[in-house]
Formats: structure tokens, C-alpha cells, sequence
């Protein structure tokens, strides 16, 4: 395989140390203000997660299946 055998968490966190906290400012932003802070109409509801996380695992499945199948084609030329 290309990728290699061990995974090295220090050599990737500077990579995406931005958009790690981005995501935790804005998940304990959502949370102060729906939990705490009470306002009610700014949560979502899970149904729109799920689909939405359905849809993107299935556009995702097609991808690597497409990619898979160009890797195997080109490996047998």
C-alpha cells in the first residue's frame, strides 16, 4: 500500500490545528447557547444530521469505489 504502516498524530496536528479549534469554538458556542443560554428555534433537529450524513456516506461509497476501480484497471495495463 502507499500509505504507511504507522501513523504519527504530532506530525499531523499542525496540519489541522485550525480547523480543530474552529470546530471546538463553534460546538461550545452552539452549546452555551442552546443549553444554557436557552434560545431553542437555533437547534436543529437529528433528522437533518442523519439524512445529511446518509447522503454524504453514499456520495463518499460511490467515490472510493469509482477510484478503487481506475486504480485496479490501471494496475492490470
Amino acid at each position: 500500500m502507499i500509505v504507511k504502516e504507522s501513523f504519527n498524530v504530532r506530525r499531523t496536528v499542525p496540519y489541522v490545528r485550525f480547523d480543530l479549534l474552529l470546530a471546538a469554538i463553534s460546538a461550545t458556542a452552539a452549546y452555551l447557547l442552546v443549553d444554557i443560554g436557552e434560545i431553542s428555534w437555533l437547534a436543529l433537529p437529528s433528522l437533518v444530521a442523519t439524512v445529511l450524513g446518509t447522503a454524504l456516506a453514499i456520495l463518499l461509497a460511490f467515490r472510493a469505489n469509482t477510484a478503487y476501480q481506475r486504480w485496479r484497471e490501471a494496475s492490470t495495463i
